[in-house]
């Protein structure tokens, strides 16, 4: 089982190559923290989201 226990997705691709960016700005340190809201970009497509809290992985079920 993978270390890392959540993954985040990409709402404009769906990519999970998304990585955390630092809070910059008054309302991004002060406002967003309120609301569980972290600042996201996704390597792929490059977009900049604010997004909620990690989701859970679920296992993909293969067909062997």
């Amino acid at each position: 089982m993978s270390r890392n226990r959540y993954a985040v997705y990409c709402p404009a691709c769906g990519s999970d190559r998304v990585y955390r960016l630092e809070r910059k700005g008054l309302v991004q340190k002060t406002v967003y923290p309120i609301f569980g809201l972290y600042p996201w970009q996704c390597k792929k497509c490059l977009a900049e989201v604010m997004l909620r809290k990690r989701h859970r992985l679920r296992r993909k079920h293969v067909a062997v």
